[in-house]
């Protein structure tokens, strides 16, 4: 197989994954990025820590404005709230809701 296919082809695989894994959690009225969002928070206030949206980057490997989309998108849906720093007023510490937690 010459070289040139193979990212069409990778690029092609995770389309495919995404679909699939939207589908899964249509049901949730989440997408698969949102459901691994509300993952990672939950696992965090497993720990007691808080995470904020560079943490979220961090963890979930993507870019800040498709972290800030999911962000505001869960908020909408009522599944998260943002929470000043007592300490520094510019961040922002992700929760989830008594919904989600629902």
């Amino acid at each position: 197989m010459p070289n040139d296919k193979i990212g069409f082809l990778i690029k092609q695989v995770h389309i495919l994954q995404e679909q699939r894994l939207n589908k899964k959690f249509e049901r949730f009225g989440l997408t698969g990025a949102q459901t691994f969002t509300l993952v990672s928070l939950f696992k965090a206030r497993e720990r007691n820590e808080k995470l904020n949206q560079k943490d979220l980057e961090r963890i979930l490997d993507i870019s800040n404005p498709t972290v800030t989309g999911i962000l505001n998108r869960l908020e909408v849906k009522g599944l998260i709230k943002r929470v000043p720093c007592i300490h520094d007023a510019r961040i922002k510490y992700i929760e989830v809701t008594k919904k989600a937690i629902e």
